[in-house]
């Protein structure tokens, strides 16, 4: 693998190491978002849903997903809170939280939209495009 680096990895040492490797190229940005859209919800990955519901069984699977809601909520306000008093630390730890219980339940777009606000501190405008996210998913399972 190139350009492994085990943990904890510093940020020097993660700077250095992506200089080394991309040097040179031209890192495209992201689109921005459109001020006041509604973020569309993807569907749910389904080979994940299916996976937990052979596992769990239907009514575990909806209890899982229910939780997932429930903790967003709490996620969401540390997230608003550590924006607030600029704590990078609590940010990251926030964003990181919200992933992995996106990416577990199968919600990889809300994964890899947390996951692209680890890059920087977020704008407020991003982290309520976020929120509006999981709630549209809400709304998705809700119909």
């Amino acid at each position: 693998m190139i350009g492994f680096e085990s943990k904890p990895i510093t940020l020097k040492r993660l700077q250095a190491v992506l200089a080394t490797h991309l040097a040179g190229r031209v890192i495209a940005e992201a689109p921005a978002e459109v001020p006041g859209a509604e973020p569309e919800a993807e569907p749910m990955d389904e080979k994940r849903r299916n996976e937990l519901v052979d596992i769990l069984g239907e009514e575990a699977f909806q209890e899982l997903v229910d939780t997932f809601f429930e903790d967003t909520v709490e996620i969401m306000e540390n997230l608003s809170k550590a924006l607030a008093s600029g704590d990078a630390i609590l940010i990251d730890r926030a964003l990181h939280t919200l992933k992995g219980a996106a990416v577990n339940v199968g919600f990889n777009d809300i994964a890899a939209m947390a996951n692209g606000m680890r890059k920087d501190i977020p704008t407020p405008a991003a982290v309520e495009t976020l929120n509006m996210k999981i709630n549209a998913h809400k709304r998705l399972l809700a119909a």
